[in-house]
């Protein structure tokens, strides 16, 4: 009998059922998880990006990457439509992606920039109106020195005041001339005030003589002034450096030329001939 019982077919009279509906629900399950693995959205090889950014993010704690910025941390002035490089250069290969964090105008802007195969991250930023860019670099958790960029213009001479006063003798009036002068007369002795308007704030403003002495001006934010005696005919050459260190794009040249003092005639009337 107990050979017999071994001979009996006992899988068929088990109920499988239950086990079938759960093995057929976990290859459904299976087979929306790789469905969903091959898509863009939840793509296995963004998981695995993902792992393998954390990992070299943990790597970095604890040995850092050593890299380069260019332009360097600081604050850096390039003329109006400049285009201005801004890299990062990893010593080693690590990062796939970095972020580059630009603050202009009261806005912040992130920008995701691919590392290349040489370890180096680049983008360009040029600007055809005045305008300053803060910028930084993030990767894992650290965070580059930040790059000042300031795009600016040359300044220029927006106006020019004069004013003659001659020596008293002449009892003459003083003489208030506007606009530019590129040439001056006067007599000897008179004083002449000169005051330049530009179109920034300056630096330093300075009028260098034929013979090349410097007189430098008086600066305050946009103005510059400076009063000299006048006594011989000479030329001096204006030129000035902006808060940005630009400076105009050529000098103004004035002359200054001696004007001849005649000697004093005496008419008698013809009752005293």
């Amino acid at each position: 009998r107990a050979a017999d019982d071994l001979k009996g077919d006992f899988e068929a009279r088990l109920d499988r059922s239950r086990r079938n509906r759960l093995a057929r629900r976990a290859g459904v399950l299976a087979g929306v998880f790789l469905a969903l693995g091959l898509t863009p959205w939840f793509g296995f090889a963004r998981v695995a990006g993902n792992f393998r950014d954390s990992l070299w993010a943990a790597r970095d704690a604890l040995f850092p990457v050593l890299y380069e910025v260019h332009p360097p941390a600081g604050r850096h002035v390039h003329a109006l439509g400049s285009a201005v490089p801004v890299q990062i250069a990893f010593a080693s290969p690590g990062f796939r992606e970095v972020t580059l964090v630009e603050q202009t105008g009261g806005q912040t802007r992130r920008h995701a920039l691919a590392v290349d195969a040489a370890g180096r991250a680049e983008m360009v930023i040029a600007s055809k109106v005045e305008s300053e860019h803060l910028l930084h670099f993030e990767f894992g958790r650290r965070r580059s020195g930040e790059v000042h960029l300031i795009f600016s213009d040359r300044p220029v001479l927006e106006n020019m005041q004069t004013e003659l006063v001659y020596p008293a003798y002449t009892r003459l009036l003083p003489r208030n001339l506007e606009g530019v002068q590129e040439r001056l007369f006067a007599l000897a002795g008179t004083r002449v005030t000169l005051g330049f308007t530009f179109s920034k704030e300056l630096a330093a403003a300075k009028l260098t003589w034929d013979d090349g002495e410097e007189l430098p001006l008086e600066v305050v934010g946009r103005f510059a002034s400076t009063a000299i005696v006048h006594s011989r005919a000479r030329r001096a050459a204006l030129q000035v450096q902006d808060v940005h260190g630009f400076s105009l794009a050529a000098p103004l040249e004035i002359d200054f030329q001696l004007q001849q003092d005649e000697r004093p005639q005496v008419f008698l009337p013809n009752t005293l001939k």
